[in-house]
C-alpha cells in the first residue's frame, strides 16, 4: 500500500542543536556544495555526503549515514527562522554535522504516514500529530524515527511506530515549542 505522507510544518522547518557533540568536536562540514539536481535543503534535514567529490546529497536508503543540516540561517528583510533555505545555487555552502549515539536535537522537519496501515498511522493532520505523539510518550510508547527516502520528502525525518532497521535510528524524546513559536520534536540519536 502506498503511503500518504503528511509534513509537520507549513513554510520551511526550523532545527535547534541541543545537544550535539559535532558543534563541539569539529565533525562538521561546512564547504561540501549541494550536489546539482538536489534543489533545496531545509534546516532539520538528514542528508548524506560524498566525502571524495565532497558534496551533499540526498540520502537514497535509510541504512545511509546522514548527517543533520542545520545551516546559519541568513535572513534580510526580517523574515521568519522558517522562511530560510539553502539553494544549490546560493553563495553559501550548508553546514551539516555528523551525529553520535546521545545526540539531541529539536526540528520540525517531520513528516509521518497518516494510511491506517503502514508507518506510524495513528495520527492524522498536521494539526494533531503533536497530540498524538505527546500522548503516545505518556503511555509511554517510544516513537521511532530515520531518514524518509520518499519521493518528495527525502531527507526529512520520518516517524515511525516500530524500530527501523537503519543507518541511524532516532526516538522523539518529547514534543517542545521551538524557538520561532512553532510545534516540533525533540529527537535523541539511539543508533
Amino acid at each position: 500500500m502506498a503511503k500518504n505522507m503528511v509534513k509537520t510544518f507549513v513554510n520551511h522547518p526550523v532545527v535547534e542543536l541541543t545537544r550535539v557533540q559535532a558543534v563541539k568536536d569539529g565533525h562538521h562540514f561546512t564547504q561540501y556544495p549541494i550536489t546539482t539536481g538536489v534543489g533545496t535543503l531545509e534546516n532539520g534535514m538528514l542528508v548524506a555526503a560524498n566525502h571524495v567529490t565532497g558534496k551533499v546529497l540526498k540520502a537514497s536508503a535509510i541504512t545511509e549515514e546522514v548527517y543533520l543540516h542545520a545551516s546559519v540561517e541568513h535572513l534580510y528583510n526580517g523574515e521568519g527562522r522558517d522562511q530560510f533555505v539553502v539553494n544549490e545555487t546560493n553563495d553559501f555552502l550548508p553546514r551539516i554535522y555528523e551525529m553520535q549515539v546521545g545526540d539531541t536535537f529539536e526540528t520540525n522537519a517531520v513528516v509521518f504516514d497518516n494510511t491506517a496501515t503502514t508507518g506510524y498511522a495513528i495520527a492524522g493532520t498536521i494539526a494533531t500529530i503533536f497530540t498524538t505523539v505527546a500522548a503516545t510518550l505518556a503511555v509511554p510508547t517510544a516513537v521511532y524515527a530515520t531518514v524518509c527516502v520518499e519521493t518528495g520528502f527525502t531527507g526529512y525525518t520520518e516517524l515511525l511506530a516500530a524500530s527501523p532497521t537503519a543507518g541511524i535510528i532516532l526516538q522523539v524524546t518529547k514534543v517542545i515549542t521551538l524557538p520561532n513559536g512553532k510545534k516540533g520534536f525533540e529527537f535523541i540519536v539511539t543508533k
